[in-house]
C-alpha cells in the first residue's frame, strides 16, 4: 500500500508534467520548413467567375514569373478556357486595387495574347517606385506543357497560400484585406488558421507599414515579391483574387441567410479572435486558440439568428449596474473630419453617469495599447474613419456610436458590427451650418473634371472621387443635446441588457396624416412607458416604378411602395426632439441596427373606420419598407380616437419587446371625443401633451433657410395674408358630407373663397397687402385663382413664385415643398385655412405656438 501510494504521488505529477510539456511543444512548435519534396504534377484551375477568384494548384514561380503547366496531352487549350482579360482577379479591396489575369503561352512567345502586364520585380522593394500608379496587373501564364521533371533548386510550398495586396496602408484597409484573404481560403474549403501562408504583393511606397498586423494572424513567415525573384517556387495550392463575396456593402445595409453571409460571419469571428490574441501576445500568431478566446467565437453557428434577450440574472444585474466605460477617440490634428466643439462635447460627457476615457490614437501609440483600451470599453464613440476599425476589438454586446458629417453616411461599419454582435448606433450632423468644408482637399487630390459648382450643389456621387472627397472630409460641430440624449439611451439599454420596450407603427397616407399619426404614437408611447421608434416620412413618387406585389392593378388605396421614404430626422430637427419631445425615442436606423435580424413576434392591424386602410399596407410596410420580418399578423378590435383608458386596456399588460402597430392616424383622442362628420374645428393645442409634441416638431435648418431666403428675395416680411385651398382628392371626399355649408367649407370654390376674404378683410387692407395662396390645385386652376383674386389684392403669389429654380440632377422633395408652404403660411400676419385639412391643422398649430391669429373658411 505504501509503495503504491508512493508511486501515485511520484508518477501523477510526472504524468501531468509530460502532458503539459507535450501541449507546450504543440502550441509553441516552430514554423514547419518552407520547402517540401518536389514531384512534378500538372497544374489545375478552379475559378469562380462571379467572385473573381481562382484556386490554382501546382503553380510555378520561375524567377518571379507565375506559370501553370496544364499538360502537353491536355484536351484543354488555354484560349478555350475563357480566361484572359475577361477574368480579372482583384488582389485587394476597393478602388484602384491590382489584379491578376491569365495569359496563354510562355513569356515572350508570339501568341495571340500579346499583353504582358507587370512583373513581381516591379512589385518588389527594389523595383517599386513611389511615382508608379498603385494599380498593377500581374500575369499568370497558362502553358500546354508538362511541368519540368526536376529543378536544380526548388522551394515547394505545401500550405494553402493566398496572394493579396493591401493597397492603402492604414489600419482598417490592412485588416479588411487580411480578413478577405481568410474568407477566400475558406470559400475553397482549404483553410485552417494554423496551416496557411500569405504571399503579399503591393505597389504602394510603404506596403509594410502594418505588416505586423498580417503576421499576427499568419502562422508562417509572410512571403513577399522579393523572395520569389530568384529560383523556383512551387505552390501546391494558391488562391489568387480576393473573393468579391467577402466584401461588406458600404452604402446599403445587408441582411441575408445565404451561404456568403454565414461564411462572412465565420471568417470575421475567426479572424478577429486570432488578431486580438496575436496583438495581445506581441504580434505573434497564437497557436492552439480556445474557441471562445478573446470574446469572439472561433466556430460561430452558420445559421446564426439574433433572438430576443433572456431574463436577467442577479449576477448580470450587478455587472450592468456599474458605470459603463465610454471611450471617445478623437482624430489627430490636421486631419479631416475633426470635431469642431471637442471641449464642449467632453464637458457634456463628463456630466453623464459614465466613466469617460478620451484618446487620440497617434502614430507613436502601439496597437497593443490601443487594443487594451478598447478591450476595457463598454461604449465606443468616434468619427467615421479608420478609427472605427477598433470596433473589431470590442467585447460582444458592447456599443459603438459612429459620428457622421453632413450629408455623408456609409454603413460598412454598421454591417460589420452586426456580424460581430456589437451593438451599433450612429449620429449624423443634419445642419449644414455646423459644417466646415475644405475645398483644398479636393484640389490636392483631383481625379475627375467635375466642376466645383456641381460638386457643391449636387448630393454626393458615390462613383466620383472628387465628390466623395468633398463630402466626407468635412469638419463637424457635433450636436451636444443630440449626442448626450443618444448616450443616455445607450446607458439605459445596457442596464436593461437590451430589453428596452419599443413602440413601432406604420406611417399612413400623405405627409400631414403621417404627422397626425406620429403625435398619437408619441402620446401612446408615453402612456405605456415605451420608447417610440421615429417613423419614416414619405411623399408620393411622381414617377412610380413599382407597386405592391399583391395590390390590384387599378387600386386607389395608399400603396407604401409608391412612396419615397426618408428618416423622420431628415425633416424635423433632432435637437428639438431631444430636448422637448415628451416621449422617449430612438431613430428608426438605430432601432433597426440594434434589432437587425431579429423577427418581430407579431404586427397588429386595426381598422380606421371608413378610411382606406388594409392588411396589405401593413404587410408591405413591414416587409418592404421597414424590412422587419414578423411571425404573424394579429387583429385589434379598435378603430380610432380611442380614450386613454381603452388604450391602456389594450396594451398596458403587453410584455412584447416591440409593440408593432398599423396606422396611428388619430389613434388617441387627446381627451377630445369627436363625432363624424365634423361640424367644427377641434383645437387640440388646448391639450398639454399634444401641445408639447407639436412644439417639438421644428422643421430642419435645410427647409427653414430656404423659406427665409425666399421671403427675403420676394420682399415679404410678416405683413402678408396666407390662405390654404385644398384640392386633389377633396373634390370626391367632400361629396361624402351632407350638402350645404359643410360641403362648401370642405371644397372651397373660388367664389366662396373670394366672398369669405372680402368679408374678413377690408378693401384698404386687401389693396395694400400680398395674398399668398398655398394649394395643390392644377396649373390652370392656380392661374384662375391668381387672376380672379388679383383684382382685389395688391399682389397674389403662389408656391412657384417663391421656390428656387430646380437643380439639374436633384429630385424635388414633396415633403420639403409641403413644409416650405406651411412655414410661409405660419409667417403670415393672418392665415385662413380648411377645417377638414391636416395641412391646415399643422399650420394653425405652428401659429398657436407663435401666438398668431388664424381662421377657417
Amino acid at each position: 500500500m505504501k509503495v503504491a501510494r508512493r508511486l501515485r504521488t511520484t508518477l501523477l505529477p510526472l504524468a501531468a508534467l509530460i502532458v503539459v510539456s507535450l501541449w507546450l511543444l504543440q502550441v509553441t512548435a516552430p514554423h514547419p520548413p518552407l520547402s517540401a519534396p518536389y514531384s512534378p504534377a500538372t497544374s489545375t484551375l478552379d475559378c469562380h467567375g462571379n467572385t473573381r477568384s481562382c484556386l490554382l494548384r501546382n503553380v510555378h514561380a520561375d524567377n518571379g514569373v507565375l506559370k501553370l503547366y496544364i499538360g502537353a496531352s491536355s484536351q484543354l487549350n488555354c484560349t478555350d478556357l475563357g480566361l484572359g482579360d475577361a477574368l480579372q482577379m482583384f488582389t485587394g479591396i476597393g478602388w484602384g486595387t491590382g489584379y491578376v489575369r491569365f495569359v496563354c503561352g510562355e513569356p515572350g512567345e508570339n501568341n495571340r495574347d500579346a499583353w504582358k502586364g507587370d512583373s513581381l520585380l516591379s512589385l518588389s522593394a527594389s523595383g517599386r517606385n513611389s511615382t508608379d500608379p498603385k494599380r498593377f496587373a500581374l500575369p499568370v501564364h497558362v502553358i500546354n506543357k508538362d511541368p519540368p521533371s526536376s529543378y536544380t533548386k526548388v522551394v515547394v510550398v505545401s500550405e494553402p497560400t493566398i496572394l493579396f495586396s493591401v493597397l492603402w496602408p492604414n489600419l482598417f484597409r490592412t485588416i479588411y484585406a487580411s480578413y478577405a484573404a481568410w474568407y477566400s481560403l475558406l470559400e475553397y474549403k482549404i483553410f485552417f488558421p494554423e496551416h496557411h501562408r500569405v504571399l503579399l504583393v503591393d505597389r504602394t511606397p510603404h506596403p509594410y507599414k502594418f505588416l505586423s498586423i498580417i503576421q499576427a494572424v499568419t502562422p508562417t513567415p509572410i512571403l513577399t515579391a522579393n523572395q520569389l525573384l530568384e529560383g523556383t517556387f512551387v505552390f501546391k495550392a494558391l488562391v489568387v483574387g480576393l473573393s468579391r463575396d467577402a466584401l461588406v456593402a458600404e452604402i446599403v445595409l445587408e441582411r441575408g441567410s445565404e451561404w456568403r453571409f454565414a461564411l462572412r460571419r465565420k471568417a470575421f469571428h475567426m479572424f478577429c479572435n486570432a488578431l486580438k490574441q496575436g496583438i495581445l501576445h506581441g504580434g505573434k500568431f497564437v497557436h492552439g486558440l480556445s474557441p471562445s478566446a478573446g470574446g469572439h467565437s472561433m466556430n460561430p453557428s452558420l445559421d446564426h439568428t439574433p433572438t430576443m434577450p433572456t431574463k436577467k440574472t442577479w449576477l448580470s444585474y450587478l455587472t450592468t449596474r456599474k458605470k459603463p466605460r465610454l471611450t471617445l477617440i478623437l482624430r489627430e490634428p490636421n486631419t479631416p473630419r475633426q470635431i469642431l466643439n471637442e471641449n464642449q462635447i467632453i464637458s457634456a460627457l463628463k456630466r453623464l453617469p459614465i466613466t469617460l476615457s478620451v484618446h487620440r490614437f497617434h502614430a507613436g501609440m502601439t496597437l497593443l495599447d490601443q487594443v487594451r483600451i478598447i478591450d476595457a470599453t463598454d461604449i465606443l464613440i468616434t468619427m467615421h474613419g479608420a478609427a472605427m476599425t477598433h470596433l473589431l476589438f470590442l467585447k460582444p454586446n458592447a456599443y459603438v456610436i459612429e459620428l457622421f458629417p453632413y450629408a455623408f453616411k456609409k454603413v460598412i461599419y454598421q454591417n460589420i458590427a452586426s456580424i460581430l454582435n456589437v451593438r451599433y448606433l450612429h449620429w449624423q450632423n443634419m445642419r449644414e451650418s455646423r459644417t466646415r468644408f475644405d475645398w483644398g482637399v479636393v484640389e490636392r487630390n483631383r481625379v475627375t473634371d467635375m466642376t466645383k459648382e456641381r460638386i457643391i450643389r449636387l448630393p454626393i456621387d458615390w462613383y466620383n472621387m472628387d465628390s466623395k472627397n468633398y463630402w466626407r472630409n468635412q469638419d463637424t460641430e457635433v450636436g451636444v443635446e443630440e449626442l448626450t440624449y443618444l448616450i443616455k439611451s445607450v446607458v439605459k439599454d445596457r442596464a436593461n441588457e437590451g430589453q428596452t420596450k419599443y413602440l413601432l407603427f406604420m406611417p399612413w397616407e400623405q405627409f400631414n396624416n403621417q404627422v397626425v399619426g406620429f403625435k398619437s404614437a408619441c402620446a401612446v408611447a408615453n402612456m405605456l412607458g415605451r420608447t417610440l421608434v421615429l417613423p419614416h416620412l414619405g411623399y408620393k413618387n411622381p414617377n412610380p416604378t413599382t407597386s405592391s406585389p399583391t395590390a390590384p392593378p387599378a387600386s386607389p388605396e395608399f400603396t407604401v411602395t409608391n412612396v419615397i421614404w426618408h428618416p423622420f430626422e431628415y425633416y424635423f430637427d433632432l435637437t428639438n426632439l431631444s430636448t422637448t419631445l415628451p416621449c422617449e425615442f430612438i431613430t428608426f436606423d438605430n432601432f433597426y441596427s440594434l434589432n437587425q435580424g431579429a423577427k418581430l413576434p407579431a404586427i397588429r392591424y386595426h381598422h380606421l373606420g371608413d378610411n382606406k386602410t388594409s392588411e396589405r399596407q401593413l404587410r408591405d410596410y413591414y416587409n418592404l419598407i421597414a424590412r422587419l420580418p414578423f411571425n404573424k399578423l394579429e387583429y385589434d378590435n379598435a378603430y380610432f380616437h380611442l380614450p386613454a383608458k381603452e388604450i391602456m386596456n389594450l396594451h398596458a399588460k403587453d410584455a412584447t419587446p416591440v409593440l408593432a402597430l398599423g396606422s396611428m392616424f388619430w389613434y388617441f383622442d387627446f381627451g377630445v371625443p369627436v363625432k363624424y362628420p365634423l361640424h367644427g374645428y377641434h383645437d387640440y393645442m388646448e391639450n398639454a401633451l399634444y401641445r408639447r409634441i407639436s412644439e417639438s416638431l421644428v422643421p430642419t435648418e435645410r427647409v427653414q433657410s430656404r423659406v427665409e431666403a425666399a421671403l427675403k428675395k420676394a420682399g415679404l416680411g410678416d405683413g402678408f395674408v396666407a390662405i390654404h385651398v385644398r384640392r386633389g382628392d377633396y373634390e370626391s371626399k367632400c361629396r361624402e358630407l351632407p350638402e350645404g355649408v359643410l360641403q362648401d367649407r370642405c371644397f372651397t370654390r373660388l367664389d366662396f373663397i373670394s366672398d369669405a376674404l372680402r368679408a374678413k378683410f377690408s378693401e384698404n387692407v386687401r389693396r395694400k397687402s400680398v395674398l399668398y395662396i398655398s394649394t395643390n390645385a392644377g396649373e390652370s386652376e392656380v392661374k384662375e385663382m391668381v387672376n380672379t383674386l388679383g383684382n382685389s389684392w395688391g399682389r397674389v403669389m403662389v408656391h412657384g413664385d417663391l421656390k428656387d429654380k430646380p437643380v439639374e440632377g436633384v429630385r424635388e422633395d414633396g415633403i420639403d415643398e409641403c413644409l416650405f408652404d406651411q412655414l410661409v403660411c405660419a409667417r403670415s400676419v393672418h392665415f385662413v385655412g380648411n377645417m377638414y385639412s391636416s395641412f391646415t391643422r399643422h399650420v394653425i398649430d405652428m401659429r398657436r405656438i407663435r401666438r398668431l391669429e388664424s381662421s377657417l373658411f
